[in-house]
């Protein structure tokens, strides 16, 4: 029985450019809703279950909104020793926009006058990605991150997921291709867990997957290291090129 708190992530970000004037990735938090249900109702899950939507999923109902506020709420997951699962669904917005009139951008800038500026031209710069190892600090943590892709072959899935997995220590990824509908969970050694174009079912075994991950993780977390490790052979000539 895995007693931890399972903290599921869902929604779309912002970045503002000026008031009244953002880049988004747009999501709406049902994903995430869905696995809130369906942690819930796992009989191996006893510990509390707890969902954060941003405020584009939730109706404005949320505090969450920009990259900054997920990646503040993450790292704060991370520092709570009851954390046991975090499922990080928000879509992060890719870019930050820029507007070069000598005014001032964000949500608090300065207004554009569309009278004056009927076609402004936006330049963009893609955004710092936060997701570190999460196993280099916490070990005990089982990651759940989502890769979305379009008319992707299997093995491009697969690829980008490992990728995924590698760069954020993530358990697993849930690969989906939105012109396919394939959804591929993609396990921590790269290989293909599961695949379906039934989106629920995928999500039915992503939860099951990762509760039984998780209390692998634990396990294995909780299990004495050797502070003297032995010292590695000595590589010789022509044992490495």
């Amino acid at each position: 029985m895995f007693q931890k708190k399972v903290h599921i992530l869902g929604g779309g970000t912002v970045s503002y450019v000026r008031p009244h004037l953002a880049l988004t990735a747009p999501a709406y938090g049902e994903t995430a809703r869905r696995l809130d249900r369906l942690f819930r109702a796992h009989p191996e899950c006893g510990g509390e279950v707890v969902l954060h939507l941003t405020k584009m999923a939730c109706g404005g109902a949320s505090a969450i909104e920009t990259n900054d506020d997920v990646e503040a709420l993450f790292d704060k997951l991370v520092a709570e020793p009851d954390t046991g699962i975090i499922i990080m669904n928000v879509a992060m917005v890719d870019y930050d926009g820029e507007i070069a009139d000598g005014g001032t951008g964000g949500k608090y800038g300065s207004r554009l006058k569309t009278r004056e500026q009927p076609n402004p031209t936006i330049q963009t710069k893609r955004v710092r990605k936060f997701l570190s190892n999460i196993r280099e600090k916490r070990p005990d943590i089982f990651l759940v991150a989502f890769k979305t892709m379009c008319h992707a072959t299997t093995d491009d899935m697969r690829t980008r997921g490992s990728y995924l997995l590698e760069g954020a220590g993530c358990g697993v990824v849930l690969v989906n291709d939105t012109g396919t509908r394939l959804n591929m969970i993609v396990g921590p050694e790269g290989d293909c867990l599961q695949q379906s174009t039934d989106r629920d079912a995928s999500l039915v075994a992503l939860t099951d997957f990762t509760i039984k991950g998780a209390i692998r993780a634990v396990e294995s977390a909780s299990i004495p290291q050797a502070t003297n490790p032995a010292p590695r052979p000595e590589l010789k000539e022509g044992d490495a090129s």
